[in-house]
């Protein structure tokens, strides 16, 4: 057992298991408590098996994020990213910078979780699934915008910040 969690690292950490664990238990009250007569759960006794599902549904995250929010907003300027080579260059001189990409990847992940459980959300309402008043609703509804709000600007804020600190360092340490 040891020997599988030693192999975690920040990025498994913060990129999949942390957004995994929280997207993974919103999305199972929403299943089980505010949706009419769902019965199913994949939350089970075993702590072991819970991790990896956990881990499974961030991986998912994690990948739909890289695709359906990271790539976007790199086309439409609102991120700039750092060449390849650059990143792999201040990475290895500069570990910090694992950490940094890191918590922007669990950022990402979270944006997509969220955004997930917003559109589940919207459609089990219009469909009228919902075991659940109006104003819970919006309160559950704007609770979650918010956080996708935040952990977007954080996102941004944290991406413009590592891809400085790559060019930073690539501009400073080139004679190395």
């Amino acid at each position: 057992m040891e020997h599988v969690f030693g192999k975690f690292n920040y990025y498994d950490l913060f990129g999949h298991l942390l957004p995994g664990v929280i997207i993974g238990l919103l999305l199972n009250y929403l299943i089980t408590s505010i949706t009419l007569d769902i019965n199913i759960t994949f939350i089970t006794d075993s702590v072991v098996f819970n991790l990896f599902i956990f881990y499974f549904i961030g991986l998912v995250l994690n990948r739909v994020s890289a695709v359906a929010i990271e790539n976007p907003l790199i086309k439409l300027n609102i991120l700039h990213k750092s060449p390849y080579e650059h990143i792999i260059k201040a990475e290895k001189e500069d570990y910090k910078l694992v950490q940094l990409q890191a918590v922007i990847i669990s950022y990402r992940t979270f944006i997509a979780g969220f955004s997930l459980i917003i559109f589940l959300l919207i459609i089990l309402f219009i469909l009228n699934i919902l075991n659940i008043n109006t104003i819970e609703f919006f309160i559950l509804l704007f609770a979650l915008l918010f956080l996708n709000i935040v952990f977007f600007i954080s996102y941004k804020k944290q991406f413009n910040g590592y891809t400085k600190r790559v060019t930073y360092h690539i501009e400073n340490n080139s004679s190395h």
